[in-house]
Formats: C-alpha cells, sequence, structure tokens
C-alpha cells in the first residue's frame, strides 16, 4: 500500500475501528501491529538488516488518522525519525528486549548490543525509546485485557467445577515448580542480590518456590512409597478418595451442626466434637490404613499409631507456641499478639500505617506485641521496637530498596516458642502467608488476615504467560487457604461477595484511618502550588500521589492527560504526579516533557502534605488496591477526591458531595468526573475535610482491630469447651 492510497483510504471519513489493515494484511489494533513490528526486530541477528519496503509511509499515514494514533507515540516517532539519521548509523538497543517487556528501566542495567534497520532510502532508526515505549504499551494492554476479565468475575458465586480447574492449575504449576526448583532458587538469589528488577517479578517467584516446595516435597513421598515401601498407585488413590470423602462429608455435617446450634442456641455441641473427631482423628487413620500394602487390623493398628504420634507432637507444639486460650471477662489480662508481614520500616505504605498504629493501640491498652519480619533493623526510623514491641526477623528478598518479602522459616517458629501468643495477625496475604498459615492451622493457633490488596486482581499483573493463569491460580490459592483462618479483616467491604470468604464465621469490615493533624487545609500554601503548576496557579490542580508501578494501573495517568489536555484546546487543568517506581521512566518519556505536567518524583513530610492541601482535586487510577490511603489523606488535607467505582472507593467517596466517581479504566469517563467537579470544588473541599473528620480516625480503627482480637480469641474458646 503506498501512501497516497493510504491516505484515500481515509480521507473520506476517519475509520471507527481500532482495526488497521497494512499491506494486505489485518491487525485487530494498532497495539497489535506494533507489538509485530516489535517482534519483527528482536528476530533479527546483531548486524543484520531489516527491511520493511514501504510499509512505514503507509504506517505513517495511517498512524496520523487513526482514532488510537496519538496514544501510541513510540512506532509514530521511529518513523518520522527515518529521514534524520544518514545510511549506516546503528541503532542500540539491549540483548533482552523480549525480558524488558514490563520493565523499561533496565535498559540502563544491561549489555547493550547493534541492530540496524534499513530501507530502501536509507537506515530505518527504529529508536530504544520507540521499541520501548511499543513493547511497554503491548504488555500493559495484555495486563489490562487480564484485569478487567478478572473484576468481571471477582465476586461469581461459588463454583465447585471452576474450583476444581483452578486447583488442577495450581498443581499443574507445583509440579512444574518441584521440577525446576533449584532454578526458582537461583533467582530467590538473583532478586535478593539485584533488588532493582522490580517487584512484578518477586512475588510470584517466592510464591512458584513454596509450591515447589509443597508439591516436591509431595513427589519425593510418592515416589519412595511407591520404589522402597511398595505401594502401589491403587492404594494411593484409594487412600486420596477416603481422605476426601471423609473430609467432605464431615465437613457438611459441621456446617449443619452449626447452623442448628446456633438456631437452637447452643445445643448440640457433643455432636460437633464427635464430627470433628471423625474428621481430624478417624478419616486420616482411616486414609493411612488404606495406603498401607498390608491390611487388616495390623494397618489399622500401625495407621493409628502414627496418627496418634503425629497428634502427640502437634500437642507438644502447641504448648511451646501458644499462651493458651484468653477471655477478657474472666482473665483481665494483657492479650499476646503477634503481627507479621511485609510492610514494616523501612519501607513505608499504607499497611505499614495500619501496623504501626495497631501496634500504639495495643501497647496503650497494656497488651504485648511481638512482629516477625524481615525488614528494617532497631535503629530503623519508625522501627516496631519504638513503640514498644519486640521483634524477631527471618530472612527475606530485597524486591526493592527498603522492601524485602519475608520468606517462611525457623524463626518463625523461634518467634512463637519465644513469645507464647494468644493471637497472629498477617497484614496481607503475603508469600510467607501461604506457607504458614495452614502450619497455624494445624497447631491449633488463631489467626487474622487483613487484606489490603485485592490479590486476586494483583495476579493479572505477574509477568509472561504465567500471568495468563495466574489469577485462576491465586483464586484457588485463597480457596484452600482462608478457610483455614480464624478471621478476616476486610479493607474492602465487598471483598465479602467474594467465593473464598462465603460461609465463614468471623469476616469484619476494617475502618481506615489517617493523621488528621498532619493532612490539613492549613498547609495550603500559594508558593507550593506555583511550583507544581508550573506557573500555573489560576488552573485547578490535579495531584496524584503513589507508587507508580504497572499493577497500580498508573499508566492510565498518561491518557488522562492528553485527554484533559488535548492539541489546540484550552486546558482543563494541571497535574502534579508524585512518587516513583517502575513505571515513572515510562511515563515520565510519555509525558513529562508537557507544560501540564510536573513530575518531580518522591515527595515527603511536610512539603507532601503542603501540596496536597494546595491542590484542589486528588486522582487516582488504581483499582487493584482495596482502599489507598491517599484517597483519606487527601479529603483530611481538604480537596476533592475523583476516584474509580471500584473496589472500596465508593464507600469513601459520595458522588456529588466530595467527590465523583468513574468508570474503571476509563479515562474518558474521567475527564468527564474531573470537569464536573471543577465547578463545586469549594463545597466538595469543606465536605471533604468533614469526613475525614467523622470517619478516619486511626484511634477508631485500631479500636476495631482489638476488639476483633478479643471476639477472635471468645469464639475460639467457645468452639473449645
Amino acid at each position: 500500500m503506498s501512501p497516497s492510497s493510504a491516505l484515500a483510504a481515509v480521507l473520506e471519513e476517519r475509520p471507527k475501528s481500532e482495526a488497521i489493515l497494512l499491506a494486505g494484511r489485518r491487525y485487530s489494533s494498532l497495539a497489535t501491529l506494533q507489538n509485530t513490528v516489535v517482534d519483527i526486530v528482536l528476530e533479527q541477528e546483531p548486524g543484520m538488516h531489516l527491511r520493511f519496503e514501504d510499509d512505514e509511509d503507509a504506517m505513517k499515514t495511517l498512524l496520523s488518522f487513526h482514532p488510537e494514533g496519538d496514544r501510541h507515540f513510540g512506532l509514530e516517532r521511529a518513523l518520522k525519525l527515518q529521514d534524520e539519521l544518514e545510511n549506516g548509523n546503528h541503532l542500540r538497543i539491549h540483548q533482552n528486549l523480549m525480558h524488558l517487556r514490563l520493565v523499561p528501566q533496565l535498559y540502563s542495567q544491561t549489555k547493550l548490543a547493534h541492530i540496524r534497520v534499513s530501507h530502501p532510502c536509507g537506515t530505518w532508526p527504529f529508536a530504544g525509546t520507540a521499541i520501548e515505549g511499543a513493547m511497554w504499551k503491548g504488555s500493559m494492554a495484555r495486563m489490562e485485557e487480564r484485569l478487567r476479565a478478572e473484576m468481571a468475575m471477582t465476586t461469581r458465586p461459588y463454583d465447585m467445577w471452576f474450583s476444581l480447574r483452578c486447583l488442577g492449575l495450581m498443581s499443574l504449576f507445583g509440579c512444574l515448580s518441584a521440577i525446576f526448583y533449584p532454578v526458582l532458587w537461583i533467582g530467590v538469589v538473583i532478586l535478593s542480590m539485584v533488588p532493582q528488577i522490580g517487584q512484578l517479578y518477586a512475588p510470584p517467584l517466592v510464591i512458584l518456590t513454596a509450591f515447589g516446595t509443597v508439591y516436591g516435597l509431595i513427589m519425593i513421598a510418592i515416589y519412595y512409597m511407591n520404589t522402597r515401601g511398595n505401594i502401589s498407585a491403587l492404594h494411593m488413590a484409594v487412600s486420596v478418595l477416603v481422605a476426601s470423602f471423609g473430609l467432605f462429608t464431615a465437613s457438611m455435617a459441621e456446617k449443619a451442626l452449626e447452623e442448628g446450634r446456633q438456631a437452637e442456641k447452643g445445643t448440640g455441641k457433643w455432636k460437633i466434637r464427635l464430627v470433628a473427631q471423625w474428621k481430624f482423628t478417624v478419616t486420616p487413620i482411616l486414609a493411612l490404613a488404606s495406603l498401607l500394602p498390608f491390611g487388616g487390623p495390623t494397618a489399622l493398628y500401625c495407621a493409628s499409631l502414627c496418627v496418634l504420634s503425629v497428634k502427640g507432637l502437634r500437642w507438644c507444639l502447641l504448648y511451646s507456641c501458644w499462651a493458651g486460650h484468653y477471655v477478657s471477662s474472666k482473665s483481665g489480662g494483657p492479650m499476646r499478639v503477634l503481627l507479621t508481614g511485609d510492610s514494616f520500616p523501612p519501607k513505608l505504605d499504607g499497611v505499614q500505617n495500619f501496623a504501626r498504629n495497631t501496634i500504639q493501640a495495643l501497647v496503650r491498652d497494656g497488651h504485648k506485641v511481638h512482629v516477625f519480619c524481615s525488614n528494617g533493623s532497631p535503629e530503623t526510623p519508625f522501627a516496631p521496637e519504638n513503640y514498644g514491641a519486640t521483634v524477631t526477623r527471618g530472612p527475606g528478598v530485597e524486591i526493592q530498596p527498603k522492601h524485602k518479602i519475608t520468606l517462611p522459616s525457623p524463626h518463625f517458629l523461634m518467634a512463637l516458642m519465644r513469645f507464647n501468643p494468644h493471637i497472629i495477625q498477617f497484614f496481607d496475604f503475603t508469600p510467607a502467608a501461604f506457607f504458614l498459615v495452614p502450619f497455624l492451622w494445624w497447631l491449633g493457633l488463631p489467626v487474622v488476615i487483613s487484606h489490603h490488596s485485592r490479590i486476586d486482581l494483583y495476579a493479572t499483573y505477574v509477568p509472561g504467560i504465567i500471568g495468563d493463569y495466574a489469577p485462576q491460580v491465586m483464586r484457588a490459592a485463597c480457596e484452600v487457604v482462608f478457610p483455614l483462618v480464624t478471621g478476616h479483616l476486610l479493607i474492602d467491604g465487598n471483598q465479602k461477595d467474594q467465593s473464598w470468604f462465603a460461609g465463614h464465621s468471623n469476616i469484619r469490615f476494617w475502618s481506615t484511618g489517617c493523621d488528621l493533624d498532619f493532612f490539613h487545609p492549613s498547609k495550603k500554601d500559594a508558593s507550593v502550588r506555583e511550583s507544581f503548576s508550573n506557573g500555573r496557579p489560576d488552573l485547578p490542580l490535579v495531584v496524584f500521589v503513589g507508587r507508580m508501578s504497572p499493577e497500580k494501573q498508573v499508566d492510565k495517568i498518561a491518557d488522562l492527560v492528553k485527554e484533559a489536555n488535548p492539541p489546540g484546546a484550552p486546558e482543563l487543568c494541571r497535574f502534579a504526579i508524585i512518587g516513583h517506581g517502575d513505571s515513572w521512566e515510562s511515563i515520565h518519556q510519555e509525558i513529562g516533557h508537557r507544560p501540564d505536567v510536573n513530575m518531580p518524583g518522591v515527595v515527603t513530610g511536610e512539603k507532601l502534605a503542603s501540596l496536597v492541601a494546595s491542590s484542589d482535586i486528588f486522582f487516582s487510577p488504581t483499582v487493584t488496591g482495596t482502599l489507598d490511603l491517599v484517597f483519606i489523606e487527601s479529603q483530611a488535607a481538604g480537596i476533592a477526591v475523583v476516584g474509580p467505582r471500584a473496589v472500596a472507593v465508593p464507600l469513601v467517596v459520595t458522588e456529588g458531595v466530595n467527590g465523583c466517581l468513574y468508570t474503571p479504566l476509563d479515562m474518558k469517563d474521567a475527564k468527564r468526573a474531573i470537569k464536573e467537579v471543577i465547578p463545586q470544588l469549594e463545597k466538595m473541599k469543606v465536605e471533604a475535610r468533614k469526613n475525614a473528620e467523622a470517619n478516619f480516625k486511626w484511634s477508631k480503627s485500631s479500636d476495631e482491630a482489638i476488639q476483633f482480637y478479643k471476639d477472635v480469641l471468645q469464639y475460639t474458646a467457645d468452639r473449645a469447651a
């Protein structure tokens, strides 16, 4: 297709479809075309010439008229540069471009290779930024498709067949992880040595390593039972069927008896205990007896001896690790609470704020607190030791500076035996929680998980082909682990409708808090507004504050900026984009040069509080969090909020009162929301501060957590009575 024919094809009417026809081949979207071009370039050997004939001219023409052309600046820029360089110039890009589809910052950290791209008129420089932009857009588009699909099914009712399929996928990944177990550990070691690689890779790698550990031990046990113990596959299959049937029937009976006991106000406890003995004693004995190569009374005797020995070991560990049942009305003594997670100083984020304020409230009320983590040291600012807690630090993988993923290790058992808690809380469903919760359930210790992130949605941002299956694997992990937890604290109350929480006895909404004195309208500063609005304080100032990583959907900020202030139109507002992360460089390359955008990186302390108070609107595109604290901090600072109509944001933002909601991931609708807010700014700012003062005090949040601990412990004691 020549440029003239391409132009003639679109002059009559601008194309309405996202599809594009080039050289007789139809591409479903411009992103598909870009990915194809990138793949062609990447497949060439260093030093080889690559010919595109005359198609680059047609591509330029179609880019100019395509509805999405303005968003795909990378390919367009590469095409426009073709006549600016002389024949023979070399293009330097990195050897691992395929790996860097997701993390373009690593361009500066890897070796370079030369690729020469030419056409009949001379060398066509497919610039590094162009390839980077095309790869980034293609990867983000793929992840966004996963995200939309997962959001559409996130509250679907429980489906046994779908759950079985997810469990099958989890088992497949577990077996593959066991096979490649040494490779996974090499990856973990590399991550600990090179934390700049980014946090997209670390959590799935640690989880796969945990899968590999569990399934590897199972595979080794099966191998030795078959080869050394002469136990046939038939015996193993029968054992699994017996165990599955026994656990299923006992679970159904427990559920029915519990419902009947509640209806009859406490009667029938002996029946529940009898079913529990069938579930946790008789069923394991029968399953193990059917596994043994010899039958009859001898098999039952050996199985009983083995099961009772394991139960005896459990009781010894429980005696060493647990402080016993705590009922405040009887004992009146302090609770002993063990807190664990990945969000402890020097990492500073919203989850860390929850943890710090919970520690302060517990210590204030005379309770004992111990922390198990891998981050920081006693000298670290804001360390738990500074607020009266004791700490055990174990090994972890540093995925970013100041941020470690805590690994399950014997250090955790040491912390249990040293501290003897009444109850354990995990801040978020971390990789360590996946491993440790089943162990704690086996021991019988009360466990609470507070859910600060939508891990089912985060899973859509796992890199590569694994990400296509990660949401289903994560769903299976949730359905396996969450029923073993004694209580769940939900920052997003809508999560109670998710299938893995269905029928759970202890689920409660946990209010979010904020430092209402630190974030305050009185910190508004005209000079700060002048600076961050790039000299236009007369225009509304929209601020974003947060970690700029792909899983936070921050690439949508660039789309909003272009949508809000298109070329040739009067400016709607100015943007201050605060924060840093894996996406910062790519976003800065796309919009950082614009006069309506200020991207200073990380801003902290009083300067941040002053910036937020000096702005007019807080905007966030994130739908993978539950309720990011910046929504509340912005209201406390007295500015309106524009956020997605998703997760827990509607619990904070009242439409037309203190802000406005928009369709998730839709930046055209986000522009509409900003336009609706601007005429009502003064009224909304007042209402925002009122809402923060009325509903978001840390004292309320921490008191709710402490009361939930007591309720869970009371529930545990009642079931044991």
